[in-house]
């Protein structure tokens, strides 16, 4: 198991059966690779979507289903769409059990640095 698995299966211990979960871009969307058997949770993609499903088949890919990484993805049933405003509003406010961030660098003391200049 490679350095960046072993970090992704760490991370989904943390999940809680009934939790509701957004996920950040890059590594953190492949958490839901590994959610814990028995335990059913909700995503929300900080672009307005709570109940992000699974990536398509290829061939299936609707491009207006992205998550906040511009990847498609499907919807499961109840999925709800809302403005990225609510979004974090519901991130902010309290409404989401468990974020899981991404960074492009982390230093020694534990900053993130999450902006990339194009």
């Amino acid at each position: 198991m490679d350095r960046r698995e072993r970090i992704i299966r760490r991370v989904a211990q943390e999940l809680k059966d009934g939790d509701y979960v957004n996920l950040g871009i890059g590594m953190p969307t492949m958490v839901a690779n590994f959610v814990p058997e028995g335990i059913d949770i909700t995503l929300h993609s900080e672009n307005g979507m709570l109940g992000v499903g699974p990536y398509p088949l290829a061939g299936d890919e609707d491009p207006d289903l992205i998550n906040a990484g511009k990847e498609t993805v499907t919807e499961l049933p109840g999925c709800s769409y809302f403005s990225s405003a609510d979004s974090f509003a519901m991130v902010r406010g309290g409404h989401i059990d468990l974020t899981v961030l991404g960074a492009l660098e982390v230093d020694e003391e534990g900053n993130l640095a999450n902006w990339m200049i194009p």
